[in-house]
């Protein structure tokens, strides 16, 4: 018998020992002492000894055999066999947990690392007995594509391990395991089960302090065999990242792309052959050293011609490729880049350009175009992917925000004094539709002012309530200049890639700041902004309500309009973003309350001081970024310092959420906001390999559809394809491509990190007889445990309480009558209970 916890079995057995000293020392507790009045009562205790003695041997047994067997239901107890022979070949019941993650395709001598785990998975079922099951798991692979079922013949376990394919997702452990217990409970009827988890040992996809936790628990299996087939002295070299710097492209202008390679091996590794490929075709070659455990960024620039048929939105595929290495799977990665006329940047201050000149107007001299639109050497006249427009605050309009990606309000006064009527809740719909704001303080920015015009409980512009004071440190007794806080700045904003953690502490540590804004984002200020705005977001849902209901009918729309709440973006007219997609989103409606908690306020950075230096805020699709200081004024040194480059990551960054998007991981779902195809059009899905495949548009309710891509396994470059039928001149049909949308997917880097993990790393705190670690050269055995009475515990229990009923009836069911007879009457007599005696056991 064994036990899945058995600490309870020995607490059960330590137990039970007590009833019996009990028993023990009540035996010893009393002493004789000769009393006349008692002469009269001895024959009557005489006479019942025999009875409580009994009474008293029974109850002790009863109570000792109930402790420990409800010690030993808790230890939840089971029986097993270790021996091979199953009763002459009992039929088993297998479950093959097979790895199938990018980096079982590591190439060996004899074939890739899944060619050997299927050679040891196949030999494992040519071996079980006759009448045995078998399931197969790829465990990195989509659930659709496999059943926890196991195969109906051992045939159909063979062809399913055949048909395991590499796919650039991970493979942990734990999920795994899931997977496992979940396929074991599917036969119950068959007592003998083999667990056998086959794999490449890779440490990322096994927890980090060891498979203690994961094998805890009464639903550990009692039989695990891990199967490791690592590869001694692995190397590795694969293209960790690819991005273009800006994240999209200009035609006819150079638009640069980063690439970071790394390498993990034993030894240095030379003239490695790194290749640039735009749309296909190799542009750029070079030849690198790496060395061991380096991470090496390369840059490549490349100019995207202007389409003569098309001077809209359209795409290129970019490829990075090293050349050939064990695991060639990891050696390329891709992007897919926006190729546009322009990122349009609106830039609004008090009074606008100094100067009524087109450079003025453009945004020349600010510090926003010195970063994303620098002039690199004289008479450049290249296209610039960002283009900026400098105008006052009163020139405000919606013809200016429906093609700009990302406005900036620098140093205004006031909303209410210096933006135009209805201003605010123009710019809140622009943020809802996708459009990023950027409001920072400076100059003369009036705290107070704006808390009145753009605060509205939540409902304007700001992220956060205002002081209505500004923060001087110039007017203190002491003027004691503020900094930023590193430990604060964790947000993706203030990270540079390849950067230490001390680097960028002495990079944001340079600025002085002199004046700041007091943003009061407070936690009791935050959950009265969650309240406010879930009751804004009601109010606005039956608004909006009203309207749709207004429009469907030919009378009473004037009237029902009246009843929008002024505070909503329906009381202005919609600004239409032109470049914005669709909305596309495959979830339910969300409550009220957590669409309030996502625009909740967010504090992403602080002073010294503990006040905040950033807030941040979504709306709808947009976000809204609050800097309490000057961008570009006498409040601070930033703009005139290194850290500038901490605004340089924030506006590129809001810039990037504006971009169709089109690169994703093979582990989420693609979701495109595409129409139906019209008249005999139809979408298909052509994979990286060439493989085709029909796609349909889903409904998502009302007049939104899109395209629900569930399942890309596979790295590299997918494409969706708009195809119609072409009746030809002579009676022949072909077929026309309307539109090629591309998507760029690859998985995640860890996958080609071969470090192995070791087996004492592993088992650390394991119980030995339930799993076994099996290397390269050990062999697959269908001997272990065969589980049985796994409920027996539910019995135990079910006898724990069957002894305290008997207990009860003993007590009730064994009392000693005794009768006495006086010496004067002799005929009447009394029903007494004996004293002492023995009463006292346990």
């Amino acid at each position: 018998m064994s036990f899945s916890v058995g600490i309870f079995a020995l607490a059960g057995v330590a137990a039970a020992a007590g009833p019996i000293l009990v028993h023990l020392m009540n035996r010893r507790r009393f002493r004789t002492i000769d009393w006349a009045a008692m002469q009269f009562l001895r024959e009557a205790v005489r006479q019942s000894r025999r009875v409580l003695h009994l009474r008293d041997l029974l109850l002790l047994a009863l109570r000792t055999l109930c402790v420990l067997l409800f010690g030993l239901a808790m230890a939840r107890p089971y029986f097993s066999s270790t021996d091979g022979a199953f009763g002459a070949g009992e039929p088993i019941h297998a479950v093959l947990l097979v790895d199938n993650s990018l980096s079982m395709g590591y190439r060996g001598t004899s074939g890739t690392v899944l060619d050997e785990a299927r050679r040891r998975a196949r030999a494992f079922v040519d071996q079980l007995p006759a009448g045995s099951r078998t399931a197969v798991i790829p465990v990195a692979s989509d659930p659709r594509h496999y059943s926890l079922d196991p195969a109906a013949t051992k045939q159909d376990a063979l062809e399913a391990l055949d048909a395991v394919a590499l796919v650039d997702r991970p493979a942990g452990f734990n999920a795994a395991l899931e997977l496992g217990r979940e396929a074991l409970r599917r036969l119950p009827d068959m007592p003998n089960k083999r667990l056998v988890f086959v794999g490449d040992g890779q440490r990322t996809n096994f927890p980090a302090g060891g498979l203690e936790q994961s094998l805890a628990g009464p639903d550990a299996p009692s039989d695990l065999q891990i199967v490791s087939l690592a590869a001694p002295n692995a190397e590795n070299a694969w293209v960790a990242e690819l991005r273009a710097v800006d994240g999209a492209a200009a035609p006819g202008a150079d638009c640069e792309f980063v690439a970071v390679v790394r390498y993990e091996g034993p030894a240095r590794r030379p003239a490695v052959q790194v290749g640039f490929q735009v749309d296909g075709v190799l542009v750029q070659s070079r030849v690198v050293d790496l060395e061991p455990n380096q991470r090496r960024e390369l840059s490549f620039v490349h100019r995207f011609e202007a389409a003569a048929e098309s001077t809209g939105l359209r795409f290129g595929t970019v490829r990075v490729e090293l050349s050939d290495d064990r695991l060639p799977d990891d050696n390329h990665r891709e992007v897919v880049v926006p190729i546009l006329p322009s990122l349009n940047v609106l830039y609004v201050s008090q009074t606008g350009p100094s100067e009524p000149t087109p450079e003025a107007a453009a945004g020349r001299g600010l510090w926003i175009q010195r970063l994303l639109a620098p002039v690199v050497e004289r008479g450049d006249v290249q296209p610039r992917l960002v283009r900026i427009t400098h105008i006052a605050a009163e020139a405000l309009e919606p013809r200016l925000l429906q093609e700009a990606r990302l406005t900036v309000l620098a140093g205004l006064q006031s909303p209410g004094d210096s933006l135009p009527r209805d201003a605010v809740p123009l710019l809140r719909d622009y943020v809802t539709q996708g459009g990023q704001l950027l409001i920072s303080a400076g100059d003369g920015f009036d705290p107070g002012r704006w808390h009145d015009d753009a605060w509205l409980d939540g409902a304007g512009l700001l992220p956060a309530p205002l002081a209505a004071r500004t923060v001087n440190v110039r007017t203190a007794a002491e003027v004691r200049p503020l900094r930023l806080d590193v430990k604060s700045l964790g947000h993706p904003y203030f990270e540079i890639d390849g950067a230490a953690s001390d680097e960028l502490a002495d990079l944001y540590a340079g600025p002085l700041f002199f004046e700041t804004v007091a943003a009061e984002a407070t936690d009791e200020a935050a959950a009265k902004v969650l309240a406010d705005e879930t009751a804004r977001i009601v109010r606005e849902r039956a608004a909006q309500e009203v309207d749709a209901a207004a429009r469907s009918q030919a009378t009473g729309t004037a009237a029902k309009a009246a009843t929008v709440d002024k505070q909503t973006p329906s009381a202005v007219p919609l600004v239409r973003l032109g470049w914005m997609e669709p909305a596309a989103d495959v979830g339910q409606s969300i409550k009220p309350e957590e669409e309030a908690e996502a625009a909740r306020p967010r504090v992403i950075g602080r002073y010294d001081n503990g006040l905040p230096f950033m807030v941040e805020r979504q709306l709808g699709r947009g976000t809204i970024l609050f800097c309490t200081t000057g961008l570009q004024s006498e409040w601070n040194t930033l703009a005139i310092s290194r850290a500038v480059v901490l605004l340089d990551r924030a506006v590129r960054s809001l810039l990037d959420h504006t971009m169709p998007r089109r690169n994703f991981a093979t582990t989420e779902p693609v979701v495109l906001p595409l129409r139906p195809p019209s008249g005999g059009a139809y979408l298909q899905l052509v994979h990286p390999d060439g493989r085709q495949e029909p796609v349909m548009v889903d409904a998502l309710g009302g007049d939104k559809y899109a395209l629900v891509l569930r399942d890309l396994p596979e790295r590299g470059v997918y494409k969706v394809v708009s195809r119609e039928a072409d009746a030809a001149v002579e009676g022949t049909v072909t077929e026309k491509t309307l539109y090629e949308l591309p998507l760029a997917v690859a998985g995640p880097e860890s996958e080609s990190r071969l470090a192995a993990i070791e087996r004492n790393a592993a088992l650390a705190g394991v119980d030995g007889a339930k799993v076994r670690w099996l290397g390269p050269q050990d062999e697959i055995g269908t001997a272990g445990a065969t589980v049985r009475g796994q409920y027996l515990w539910k019995w135990l229990m079910a006898a724990v309480l069957a002894l305290l009923l008997a207990e009860l009836a003993i007590i009730r069911w064994m009392r000693p009558n005794v009768a006495l007879r006086t010496p004067a009457a002799g005929a009447r007599s009394a029903n007494l209970e004996p004293v002492g005696a023995g009463s006292g056991a346990a």
